[in-house]
């Protein structure tokens, strides 16, 4: 049986082969409305590795507690939008539908 931890990894790697592919795709697209639609699903999937490595990290730091000395200021990064003031995948997927249908860039 994989555990998660190893699934998790494994479908991370799928994704950013997938958004290699996607990047690539984009620049020699000509056509402004599929350039839109690669932007979006390039943004989707870049958010959903987000998701899925902060996943990976609360599973590390479950399973190997460290010390809780906080980092130096310096190594601080600023603070990204946490997933609950993101919109959600459905009103952002009619969004860009909406985008689509417009063809509002």
């Amino acid at each position: 049986m994989v555990d998660w931890r190893q699934h998790l990894e494994e479908v991370l790697e799928e994704d950013r082969k997938l958004l290699t592919k996607l990047e690539n795709s984009l620049r020699f697209e000509t056509n402004p409305k599929e350039q839109e639609k690669l932007k979006f699903q390039i943004n989707e999937l870049k958010q959903t590795i987000n998701e899925r490595q902060a996943e990976q990290a609360s599973l590390s730091a479950s399973e190997n507690p460290k010390p809780s000395s906080p980092p130096p200021p310096s190594l601080l990064s600023p603070p990204s939008p946490s997933p609950s003031s993101l919109p959600p995948a459905e009103s952002r997927l009619k969004q860009f539908r909406k985008v689509s249908q417009n063809g509002v860039g």
